[in-house]
């Protein structure tokens, strides 16, 4: 499915480019404009329609989610509200 979406944002690119270059060198900025906005349209919501249905995004917040701490280690948020004397650990 990932490969299939880089292909379509890959025909996507390919068939604005040619007007984006013309819209440019002509001047005509609000044609250049419209254009990204088409081609942000259709190549942004689909993809945020792919991330929203991709198993890495959870509903809960997993509390090894930094990507800074080792695996099996709560992140440093999650141990200082585990920690409620005030001490550090």
């Amino acid at each position: 499915m990932y490969s299939l979406y880089l292909l379509y944002t890959q025909i996507i690119a390919v068939l604005a480019a040619l007007p984006s270059i013309w819209a440019y060198v002509t001047g005509e900025w609000v044609w250049l404009a419209v254009i990204w906005l088409v081609v942000l349209v259709l190549c942004g919501l689909p993809g945020a329609i792919r991330h929203a249905r991709s198993p890495i995004v959870r509903a809960e917040l997993d509390p090894n989610r930094s990507y800074a701490c080792r695996p099996g280690r709560v992140a440093d948020d999650d141990a200082a509200e585990a920690n409620h004397d005030g001490s550090t650990p």
